[in-house]
């Protein structure tokens, strides 16, 4: 056996172990609030929404590339169960009577749950290359096309959040927009308090990354829902 294979090997059998010692994170972690929200609430499903943004970002915050591997492994393996958070939050919504809500609902959790499927390859390949001679060269233009697929996943998430505000608009019995919201104004300024303390007060601005570096999309994301909030032109169902 190569020497390098096996401390590969000892680094991932380390990684493993501190996985084992880690508790899996129960389904109601993932929730903020014990009481079950109202699926069919436009304010109470925007808020789920930005919460699943926010485990979605955690997630792919977690993950840095220029991390030593075994650590790449276990950021890997951490920002699955963030995307199952993500997921989890939005379940109930999923079965909503409301024209707009489960569909968005629906499409959000496809989308986490391939980002914790890629992730999932990701880590099953890495590993299944490091025994195998040469094997994670191979492997290499694999993993490299996978992440690509992941952030095109993730580019997604911001056609989602442009969706999702037409859950918040009232329509007329003609079927056109009326600009008019289906939230009070204390909820329109809940949403938006939410999205600053979430996001950072950036958010008011645009979020911009430096030079060279990729806007983070759940914070793409939660950028259009603030900036539809902030848009006077679309009032308050009691203004």
């Amino acid at each position: 056996m190569r020497p390098e294979v096996t401390t590969r090997t000892v680094a991932f059998l380390a990684v493993v172990a501190c996985l084992l010692t880690l508790p899996l994170r129960a389904e109601g972690a993932c929730l903020t609030s014990p009481e079950p929200p109202d699926r069919n609430n436009p304010h109470q499903f925007v808020v789920a929404f930005i919460e699943s943004l926010q485990w979605g970002k955690q997630g792919s915050s977690r993950v840095q590339p220029d991390a030593a591997l075994g650590d790449l492994l276990l950021q890997l393996t951490l920002a699955q169960e963030d995307y199952r958070c993500a997921a989890t939050i939005l379940d109930s919504f999923a079965e909503s009577n409301d024209h707009f809500i489960p569909r968005i609902a629906v499409l959000a959790r496809k989308t986490y749950s391939a980002l914790i499927e890629f992730d999932r390859r990701l880590v099953a390949e890495t590993t299944a290359a490091l025994d195998t001679p040469g094997g994670l060269g191979s492997v290499i233009d694999r993993l490299s096309s996978l992440g690509a697929a992941k952030t095109e996943e993730w580019t997604g998430l911001n056609h989602i959040a442009a969706a999702s505000v037409y859950v918040l608009v009232k329509f007329g019995e003609n079927g056109a927009p009326s600009r008019r919201l289906r939230i009070t104004r204390s909820e329109r300024r809940e949403l938006l308090q939410k999205l600053e303390r979430a996001f950072g007060p950036g958010i008011r601005i645009g979020l911009r990354s430096a030079a060279g570096d990729t806007v983070n999309a759940a914070d793409g994301a939660a950028y259009l829902l603030y900036r539809f909030l902030t848009d006077r032109k679309w009032r308050a169902m009691d203004e």
